[in-house]
């Protein structure tokens, strides 16, 4: 569960729309993704995470609708309104992304730098004096952003 909450916040942290999903550079996806979440299109979101974001994301919905026992508790812990019964993981994960612990805050991290690390690029974002560094690895033709890829950049970057 608390996986599920870290990788969400972790999306939250970027941020703007080819097609609107489509990105070359860091500050494209940054900029696109944004926008995305500030319309709260799930889909294009969605579609800006890696294929291995997704699954785990998914995933994590699965065990969430497991523990919610019907709609009200998912509409309490979450603030989704869905009945567990009848959603699919993939939409739940979805919805997940703008509930209480989504990416709501998305916005509020500004894009400061970007730099090409192998084939992905390593995205520096900034809200008030804290940065964090996202990385984007390029899959289907475009930038995607990938936790794993993520971790082992800040691991490697504290060695």
């Amino acid at each position: 569960m608390k996986r599920a909450i870290v990788l969400l916040g972790v999306a939250v942290l970027f941020a703007g729309c080819g097609a609107k999903h489509e990105a070359s550079t860091g500050k494209e996806w940054h900029e696109k993704f944004s926008a995305a979440v500030k319309e709260k299109d799930a889909d294009t979101s969605w579609k800006m995470l890696s294929k291995g974001m997704q699954k785990e994301l998914t995933d994590s919905a699965k065990t969430v609708k497991e523990m919610a026992e019907d709609q009200k508790t998912l509409k309490e812990k979450f603030e989704v309104d869905a009945d567990p019964k009848t959603i699919s993981d993939e939409d739940l994960a979805k919805k997940m992304l703008f509930g209480k612990d989504g990416m709501n805050e998305v916005t509020e991290w500004s894009f400061v730098s970007e730099k090409a690390d192998g084939d992905n690029i390593a995205v520096t974002c900034k809200k008030d004096d804290k940065e964090k560094v996202f990385v984007l690895i390029k899959e289907d033709g475009s930038l995607k952003f990938d936790m794993e890829a993520t971790q082992k950049f800040n691991k490697k970057d504290k060695e």
